[in-house]
């Protein structure tokens, strides 16, 4: 009786198209992104020696792989966050951010020292000025993805993380002019794997439903 109840309900019905853009998500995270790098840009004003680097091709392959990183991100916070959009764990994504930021440790690692040199603990304010540019696109990342009931939390986070910070490292390597490698890995680059970390530990109870 129940499985005739079903079938007769289920008979006419029909598979209807999202009234909702899939690129709803990575486009408000974007322009967060972007809204929030502006501003910081505005305050505090692009590096001492950008005009130098405009023809410096390792600087310019350091902002294509870090924008590389973070559309991958953004595009699989969307995936990853609806039911039904990604129906398998996202290691060819996760892979793919894994060689852009061993590439990304590659390009630095070779960076010449020619920018302003500071000590290894003034870094501590590119760390916060990244932590602040990434605020607002985080916030706004899972108050979207919260809203979709997403069942791989982890993923979801993770992706909504790298995908801020991200940004907001291209950001901060568009004002701040140390080119030390230590200082680039510590202080900058550093921020994405912490951000992995803390969605795999907090993924589920942060996008909890």
């Amino acid at each position: 009786m129940r499985e005739e109840l079903i079938e007769d309900l289920t008979r006419d019905l029909q598979a209807v198209r999202s009234n909702r853009s899939p690129w709803r998500i990575p486009a408000k995270i974007l322009l967060a992104s972007a809204a929030s790098g502006a501003m910081m840009l505005s305050l505090i004003g692009f590096r001492s020696d950008i005009e130098q680097l405009r023809m410096d091709q390792t600087y310019h392959l350091e902002l294509i792989l870090l924008a590389f990183f973070t559309l991958t991100a953004v595009i699989m916070t969307e995936r990853a966050a609806i039911p039904g959009r990604m129906l398998d764990p996202p290691r060819r994504a996760f892979g793919a951010l894994l060689m852009s930021f061993t590439a990304l440790l590659v390009v630095v690692k070779n960076y010449p020292s020619t920018g302003v040199q500071m000590s290894f603990w003034e870094g501590w304010h590119c760390l916060a000025l990244i932590i602040v540019s990434a605020i607002l696109p985080t916030l706004i990342g899972l108050r979207l993805v919260k809203r979709e009931a997403p069942t791989w939390p982890r993923s979801t986070l993770a992706f909504a993380l790298l995908g801020s910070f991200g940004a907001a490292v291209g950001i901060q390597h568009l004002i701040c002019p140390g080119n030390s490698p230590l200082h680039l890995i510590a202080w900058h680059l550093a921020a994405l794997p912490v951000s992995l970390l803390i969605a795999w530990l907090w993924g589920r109870r942060v996008l909890a439903w």
